[in-house]
């Protein structure tokens, strides 16, 4: 993948496939733009469309093989899966539509911060119900993270987004090319291993990690550096970081973590067969599930009015999915490791030691490409009127010593041309390199203001307006 990743926005009131009326966007991702529509031949039944990023959508057979597997998905029938219903493909358009399920991530929990403890065993139970299914049908889901998870209103958890999963057969990902969120994504798959089952289940001690304690132990800005600490770094136990996590949710955890596949539960009942040893009767099960009631019901899991404004200003989720070229890390470092997101791209050049040197891109936001275009411009009339001011009154009406010398030594158009286009290139600088800083836009629009009352409006006073007072 070597394009932009971009993807279709559309607004409410569009039909696709004469079929699907879009009604609001709902979800945003590394993998594409989640909306609320009605199916228009199904009685306006409300349906959630995932539509792919236009990066995702390779050539040749990537398609056929994408739809195979979509289909595959659609038989999976259970409680806590979300229902994956049909494909459409046309020309650069792909989307597919699934059971819309009201209620939040645990995403949104997290950020809102009304996810308890309590709903722990209650969570376990009902995701590896889920994955129990999904595995059965041969598939790995390979995303699973708390955007993947969703709390409807009946309160049912159900594993959602099937975008990037994968069937025991499927060749749809290239050779040595993973797909994931980086902070979830067990050490075999950083490694370059095919995903299998407990790959699923890491990806999910990691999300309950992150749940029980508030943060992610392995959560970096520098991919390489997660990566290494995914392959080689133990985590400190929930209960270290969090002392009123029980003892059995760190055995549980621990053992989700595992970084060798053999040592990891292997299948989901395993999971479910642990947790069972802590609810030891039907009676303690079902207090439980009482007091957990309790506690969903003081939940609000109703959709905020808002969501489609904050998810377009958000661009793409917390913890975006990416697809990782991974042949770096296996081919003695010739190559470098590429990740990509919706937003960045970062390049790791792999060294021997369990180190790398990595370059982070990311394409600046339009205020930040506005104000760089607007110093450039003002440079750019800055020399203008400066060649103008010294041609008319000579090099001294200058006030910039160090400028004055140079044009004194050089000549005014050489001085002028190399001075503006160094400026303009430290302008360029900041506004890409420096992303989002606070700091940085706050100095591009201090610079600009210099430059307009300290350069340009003194030369435009005295070249336009001194003469006709």
């Amino acid at each position: 993948m070597n394009k932009s990743i971009s993807t279709h926005y559309y607004k409410a009131g569009t039909i696709l496939a004469k079929r699907y009326e879009i009604e609001k966007l709902i979800g945003t991702g590394g993998m594409g733009f989640v909306y609320l529509a009605k199916d228009l031949k199904e009685n306006d039944k409300k349906i959630a469309l995932k539509i792919l990023h236009k990066n995702l959508i390779d050539e040749g057979n990537y398609l056929k093989r994408f739809k195979k597997e979509v289909e595959i998905m659609s038989h999976i029938d259970n409680d806590h899966v979300v229902k994956t219903y049909d494909c459409h493909i046309k020309k650069d358009l792909a989307f597919f539509t699934m059971e819309y399920i009201e209620g939040k991530s645990l995403e949104e929990l997290l950020e809102q911060e009304i996810f308890t403890l309590d709903l722990l065993p209650k969570l376990i139970f009902d995701v590896t119900e889920g994955l129990k299914s999904i595995h059965e049908h041969q598939i790995v889901h390979r995303d699973l993270k708390p955007g993947n998870i969703l709390l409807s209103k009946e309160g049912m958890f159900k594993i959602a987004d099937f975008g990037v999963a994968r069937t025991k057969s499927s060749k749809l990902t290239g050779k040595d090319m993973r797909v994931g969120s980086i902070c979830y994504m067990a050490p075999e798959i950083w490694k370059g291993d095919k995903p299998k089952p407990p790959s699923d289940l890491y990806a999910f001690g990691m999300m309950l990690y992150e749940l029980s304690t508030g943060s992610l132990p392995f959560d970096h800005n520098n991919p390489a550096e997660v990566m290494k600490r995914h392959i080689s770094e133990v985590p400190k136990l929930p209960s270290q970081v969090n002392r009123k996590i029980p003892l059995w949710f760190d055995k549980v955890v621990s053992k989700l973590l595992e970084k060798e596949v053999k040592n990891r539960y292997q299948s989901a009942q395993e999971v479910q067969d642990q947790l069972s040893v802590v609810f030891t009767s039907n009676e303690s099960r079902g207090s439980y599930l009482r007091e957990m009631q309790k506690t969903l019901q003081k939940l609000n899991l109703s959709e905020e009015h808002d969501k489609e404004e904050k998810l377009l200003t958000s661009a793409y989720q917390r913890k975006p999915t990416v697809v990782i070229n991974l042949s770096g890390t296996r081919n003695k470092g010739d190559k470098a490791t590429r990740v990509y997101s919706h937003h960045k791209k970062t390049v790791i050049i792999p060294f021997p030691n369990k180190t790398a040197l990595a370059f982070e891109f990311e394409f600046p936001t339009k205020d930040f490409i506005f104000l760089g275009v607007f110093l450039a411009s003002l440079n750019i009339f800055d020399g203008v009127l400066t060649s103008m001011g010294v041609s008319k009154f000579g090099q001294m009406s200058e006030g910039n010593i160090f400028l004055r010398d140079l044009m004194m030594e050089y000549g005014t158009d050489f001085t002028l041309t190399v001075i503006k286009a160094a400026a303009i290139g430290i302008v360029f600088f900041l506004t890409v390199v420096a992303r989002k800083s606070r700091m940085v836009k706050d100095l591009i629009g201090v610079l600009s203001c210099i430059y307009l009352f300290a350069a340009i409006l003194p030369w435009l006073y005295l070249l336009f307006v001194k003469d006709y007072l």
